[in-house]
């Protein structure tokens, strides 16, 4: 699961989206704009578009494997 969650083909779980656009910052972080679906608002339309970042390192896998354990 944690080899899963740390590689990119996890992203669209994480993100809970497919529709999704990524790009990188100075300091290496990876940035995802996430568009969700329209919404009707007095008349206008609006889209709503977050901006998320998925953290992956040692830290990460230390915590899946945590609970990985916790579980057993």
């Amino acid at each position: 699961m944690s080899k899963f969650l740390s590689s990119d083909e996890s992203n669209k779980i994480l993100l809970g989206t497919d529709n999704f656009s990524s790009a990188s910052t100075a300091a290496g972080d990876v940035i995802y704009e996430c568009i969700q679906g329209s919404v009707a608002w007095f008349g206008l339309t609006l889209i709503p578009i977050f901006i998320n970042r998925i953290e992956r390192g040692a830290t990460a896998v230390l915590l899946a494997h945590k609970s990985k354990r916790k579980a057993e």
